[in-house]
């Protein structure tokens, strides 16, 4: 199944049920899953935030660099990768829902768990 932004827009926003950063910056990067059981992958490099979801997490990143990307946005220049949470959250308001106990964690490359 593939959904793309049209899709979407005739349904609900999907909320975002797990998240973790898996990157901190160039790229500040997250992985997840909706609701719905999709996952989702988020990347903010090079100015450009890129939203993908997929039936996988290798379609969602797939998807986040093609015609399906659920949201894609050019937000800073060439050299711009560095993006807190909490910036992102306000970027993909209207887009994606996140739940309200939402726990963002850091993989565990990157250092122990952050409660929003």
């Amino acid at each position: 199944m593939t959904t793309d932004r049209q899709d979407l827009a005739t349904q609900r926003m999907p909320t975002v049920m797990t998240l973790v950063q898996t990157c901190i910056a160039i790229p500040s990067q997250w992985e997840g899953e909706l609701d719905d059981g999709r996952s989702l992958y988020v990347r903010y490099r090079h100015g450009l935030l890129r939203v993908g979801v997929g039936e996988g997490l290798g379609q969602a990143i797939e998807n986040s660099a093609s015609q399906s990307a659920l949201h894609c946005e050019r937000l800073g220049d060439e050299y711009d990768g560095a993006m807190s949470f909490k910036e992102l959250r306000g970027h993909l308001r209207g887009v994606l829902d996140f739940h309200d106990e939402l726990v963002v964690g850091l993989d565990p490359d990157w250092g122990s768990a952050l409660a929003l």
